[in-house]
């Protein structure tokens, strides 16, 4: 491709011996005390209530063009380029996506994996989940660029098909896989858990996702994630409103990968600017979710 059993109370961070893969959990998010394992750029913060919004959810703010991204604060290895083997790993987090005020809701959060020290893209808006730099007044699909995502999608732009649906995107916000969620396309407030894993000897990204309402969806892809991305990369979550608005919420995360690694880790990621400036007049206060 051508282009650049036991509830914690506090989040539980797991760092294994030099030799080994780094594995992580996160059951909560205190806003207190866990900045140095997760980094937010944008609108993104952890709450008091011990989540993450991922984009603005404030009285007395503006809710519209909002994007935010919430990473691992450390690099996360998913090949050896010595010996060009693939990690096998499995991500599980439950967020919650809810409505808000306004003609319709919009416009989704993606997990993600992109090269090491990744940011937000300046020219990133509501369409592309903040993850790709939009081209201004046009419908085609975004850049390249290499970023591998799963996407919760609630908004149809251009590129994508009818309904609430998820994806997985290879470089691409036009996805290279995707379901529609028939079930969530009468849209409702929904609390969702995923399950994204890699198969690293099949090369298959697969992810499963449950609704509180017991419905299930799943989807895979074959991907060589070397073809892709490099050695180390930033992962995390993005989302993004436009005009349409909705809730961005991510309630709990764990990260276990298979690689083995003996060296020298890089420089984690880059640390948080300060959130831009609203940039349209505050909306009227919105109710709190779940």
């Amino acid at each position: 491709m051508g282009y650049a059993a036991v509830t914690l109370l506090f989040p539980m961070l797991s760092l294994l011996s030099p030799a080994s893969a780094v594995s992580f959990s996160f059951s909560s998010f205190p806003a207190s005390n866990n900045t140095h394992n997760i980094t937010y750029l944008g609108d993104a913060k952890a709450t008091t209530d011990g989540v993450i919004d991922l984009t603005m959810y404030q009285t007395g703010t503006s809710l519209v063009n909002s994007r935010g991204w919430a990473v691992y604060s450390h690099p996360v290895r998913l090949w050896d380029a010595k010996t060009g083997n693939l990690t096998d790993f499995t991500t599980n987090f439950s967020f919650y996506v809810g409505k808000l005020d306004g003609p319709k809701p919009g416009d989704g959060l993606a997990f993600f994996l992109a090269p090491n020290g990744s940011t937000m893209p300046s020219g990133t808006n509501g369409s592309t989940l903040a993850l790709f730099n939009d081209v201004v007044g046009n419908n085609t699909v975004p850049p390249a660029a290499p970023i591998v995502a799963v996407e919760f999608d609630t908004f149809k732009n251009p590129w994508d098909p009818e309904g609430v649906h998820l994806g997985i995107d290879v470089g691409s916000i036009a996805s290279a896989e995707n379901v529609f969620w028939a079930e969530l396309d009468e849209w409702s407030n929904s609390s969702v858990r995923a399950t994204v894993t890699y198969d690293a000897g099949a090369m298959v990204l697969s992810a499963r996702f449950s609704g509180e309402d017991g419905t299930e969806q799943s989807m895979n892809y074959r991907v060589d994630l070397r073809k892709v991305l490099p050695e180390w990369a930033t992962i995390g979550f993005s989302a993004s409103t436009g005009v349409a608005i909705e809730v961005h919420r991510i309630r709990s995360w764990s990260f276990s990968p298979s690689l083995e690694f003996s060296g020298v880790v890089p420089a984690p990621a880059p640390s948080s600017p300060p959130p831009p400036a609203p940039s349209s007049p505050p909306p009227p206060a919105p109710s709190s979710p779940p």
